[in-house]
């Protein structure tokens, strides 16, 4: 694996696909467990809506699923990316931004830097962009 010290919040030049590529696993392991968290406290919630509860207890929901997803955020930007809206992860190449969406296995994507992930983003392979 990339050297994490490197990668962790000190890495100021411009990401390869590769770099990217190695640091996913650990990505993807941060991002399945704030999902699961922030899954529980979603299904925590409905069952105290479903049930009658308090508004105040299922505020409390409320506010663990947006510190977890903050907790999320933080971690992704400690690794040196940024979070944009949707579950989309995004790194800077230089030229345009690489682009991973939660769930996926892979890079599959980039954009420009002022670009849309969820509207405007463009494929890696068929444009044959650095792969």
């Amino acid at each position: 694996m990339a050297d994490i010290a490197y990668i962790c919040g000190t890495k100021t030049d411009f990401w390869t696909l590769e770099e990217v590529r190695k640091l996913l696993p650990l990505l993807i392991r941060i991002s399945q467990r704030r999902e699961k968290a922030i899954q529980k406290a979603m299904n925590d919630q409905r069952f105290y809506m479903k049930s009658g509860a308090p508004q105040s207890q299922i505020t409390i929901c409320d506010d663990l699923v947006g510190k977890e997803m903050a907790k999320w955020g933080k971690m992704v930007y400690k690794l040196g990316g940024k979070v944009y809206r949707d579950g989309w992860v995004g790194f800077d190449f230089g030229a345009g931004v690489y682009l991973w969406h939660l769930g996926e296995k892979d890079i599959n994507w980039y954009m420009g830097f002022h670009d849309d992930p969820v509207i405007q983003r463009r494929p890696l392979t068929p444009v044959g962009l650095l792969k």
